[in-house]
Formats: structure tokens, C-alpha cells, sequence
């Protein structure tokens, strides 16, 4: 994480300089050498900017995916703000369905999970973390178009094996394609403990995905399980 906060910090000068500056921030990286001396941005203000640009461009520049990482030091609803228009950006271009809203999504996704833990480093220090960014991380893994497994996988050293597995029942039973029958696919790469999951999904009658009802039938054919009767 060495001189990650002034690369941010100079990131962020750069966009504004070519996309418009906020309200007391430099024009150029000329007026801001070296960059740890800059004022970071105000979270409302990079949330606001955020979103002109995908309204007015239809894009989210690369530099201020680094926005809550280079936010200066404020209060958590303020961070909050800045989250929702992540994730309201990254799911609203994705659902464009072009390849570089697909990208979009995941980007505003990974930029979330990395602000969770996140450490600021230089003299002064800038930047704050984000606990929350790994649960809006991974509503943005369910609200992407036919979901993101990875996503969530890309969390799991973070929420741990428990809230994993309880997120792949979940896109298992899901309609969502193909995240579906993909879940259905990882849990079986799991082991005993992810096939214990499957064979209550299939017992219950959970699954509604095609490809993951296909799926789990083969499964249970193969492990001689039985659907529970209901009464």
C-alpha cells in the first residue's frame, strides 16, 4: 500500500483537470506537487461528479474509482452518499449491456471491497476506510445483469466460509443466469460442505433457474438424494 494514497491523490487531480474541478480543488497536477500536499475532495462532491459524468458521458472515469479511498477524513453518512452513487453508476452502466458497462460494474465493485480495508498511509495521513464497501460490493455482485459470482468469491477471505456459503445458496436458488447454475457448480467444487447445501436446496425444491434445476438433478442422481414430500 506504499504511496497508494498519493497516486489516488494525483489520479484524482488529473480527471478533474480534464473533466471540470470541483469547487476548491487544483485544475492541473501542476498546481498540486507533490501530491500529498493536495486537499483531498469532499465525498458529496466526488459523489456529484461521479454522477454528471455517467449522465452527461455515460462513463465513470478510471481515477475517481478511487473515490473513497482519496475522500479526506468525514462523516459516515457522507461516505454512504458516495457508496450509493457508486453503486448506482456502476449497476446503471452495466445495465446498459455493452462490455464496457459490464467492466464499469465490476471496477465500482472491486473499488468498494478495497476500500473496506484500506490503510492511509503518508505524513499527513489521507483517506479513510469503508467496513460497509464489502456489503455494497456485493450488492452490486447481485444487481449486475445475470449477477457475478467472482464477485463474492473475491470477498470471501473478507466475510469468511459461513456468509460465502449463505451467498451461494442464494444465487443458487436464484433466477438469475447464469450466476445460478454457476453457484450450483462452485458448491460442488466445495466439498461435502457445499454438496450439504445443494441437497437442502434440492430437497426443499428451492431452485427455479433452469440450468441450475438441470444441474442439481444430475447431482442428486448421482448422491441418491430424494425430494422431501410436502404436506
Amino acid at each position: 500500500m506504499k504511496s497508494l494514497n498519493c497516486a489516488i491523490l494525483f489520479a484524482l487531480s488529473a480527471t478533474f483537470a480534464h473533466g471540470g474541478s470541483l469547487e476548491g480543488q487544483p485544475t492541473s497536477t501542476a498546481e498540486c506537487q507533490p501530491p500529498r500536499l493536495c486537499t483531498p475532495p469532499a465525498a458529496r462532491d466526488v459523489a456529484a461528479h461521479l454522477r454528471a459524468e455517467a449522465r452527461d458521458k455515460g462513463r465513470m472515469p478510471h481515477a475517481l474509482l478511487a473515490l473513497i479511498q482519496g475522500v479526506r477524513d468525514q462523516a459516515p453518512e457522507e461516505l454512504d452518499a458516495l457508496a450509493d452513487s457508486i453503486v448506482e453508476v456502476g449497476v446503471g452502466l452495466a445495465a446498459q449491456g455493452t462490455p464496457e458497462g459490464r467492466s464499469i460494474g465490476r471496477l465500482a465493485a472491486e473499488t468498494l471491497l478495497g476500500s473496506a480495508f484500506y490503510t492511509p498511509s503518508g505524513q499527513p495521513a489521507r483517506g479513510v476506510p469503508y467496513p460497509r464497501g464489502v456489503d455494497r460490493a456485493i450488492e452490486i455482485a447481485y444487481r449486475l445483469p445475470g449477477g457475478d459470482l467472482e464477485l463474492v468469491n473475491m470477498a470471501r477471505p473478507l466475510i469468511g466460509d459461513e456468509e460465502w456459503l449463505g451467498h451461494m445458496r442464494q444465487f443458487a436458488i436464484s433466477d438469475l443466469d447464469p450466476s445460478a447454475a454457476l453457484a450450483v457448480v462452485t458448491l460442488e467444487w466445495e466439498g461435502p460442505t457445499g454438496l450439504a447445501v445443494l441437497r437442502r436446496v434440492f430437497e426443499e425444491g428451492l431452485a427455479v433457474n433452469p440450468r441450475a434445476v438441470d444441474y442439481l438433478e444430475e447431482l442428486a442422481e448421482q448422491h441418491g438424494w430424494m425430494r422431501v414430500a410436502r404436506a
